[in-house]
């Protein structure tokens, strides 16, 4: 399923949109959640109601925040 097709779907517990990264324990809860389960997408960069593309600004280094975070 392609980024488009995602954005129709409505969230639930394999699927999740955030406008920008949440706070560390939130982020920690939604990815253990994933990981107790059968997986699943974190997006961000989404606005969660309208479902807008809004991106972010420096993927890199979100990408390198994230993984600090989970180890």
């Amino acid at each position: 399923m392609n980024l488009l097709e995602k954005l129709k779907q409505p969230e639930n517990r394999k699927l999740e949109f955030k406008r920008e990264i949440p706070g560390k324990s939130d982020l920690l809860k939604t990815l253990i959640a994933f990981a107790n389960g059968a997986g699943g997408d974190l997006i961000i960069g989404i606005s969660d109601k309208a479902r807008e593309v809004i991106g972010v600004e420096d993927p890199i280094a979100l990408e390198e925040k994230i993984s600090n975070m989970v180890f």
